[in-house]
């Protein structure tokens, strides 16, 4: 695995062009009726500049998980009021981070495995209600 799907210029694009979208939505939004009429056609834009916007960057969209947030973040936006929340750009956010997660995952397969290990022990840990071993840590 070479080069990382999201280089951190285009993170940023992403991120900006998110909030700007959350802005625009949220300052049309106050218009009684129509404003709220016309985020939700703005939405949709969103949403499709988006899909394309990660798909040309070669990140799959058709994952449930990516699927639902695309949807969820769509369908907050089209809440009057609610609109007002940055919803595009915390889906923006979520989906470059778990690419970003998955990345490192594939890279350094020795760090996720770590990962897993110490989730199985704050799991026990939740159950008992008592601290998990932490070697290097705890020894």
């Amino acid at each position: 695995m070479g080069e990382s799907k999201i280089k951190n210029t285009t993170a940023i694009l992403m991120i900006g062009t998110a909030l700007f979208f959350d802005f625009i939505q949220a300052v049309v939004g106050w218009v009684p009726v129509a404003g709220n009429v016309l985020a939700d056609i703005f939405s949709f834009f969103i949403f499709f500049t988006f899909l394309l916007w990660f798909w040309m960057h070669g990140i799959k969209m058709m994952t449930p998980r990516r699927l639902m947030a695309m949807l969820g973040g769509g369908l907050i936006e089209m809440v009057p009021y609610i609109n007002l929340l940055p919803a595009w750009t915390g889906v923006v956010i979520y989906l470059i981070g778990t690419t970003k997660i998955k990345e490192l995952v594939e890279k350094h397969p020795t760090i996720a495995k770590g990962a897993l290990i110490a989730g199985e022990r704050i799991k026990k840990m939740n159950r008992k209600g008592s601290l998990p071993n932490v070697p290097g840590i705890d020894d």
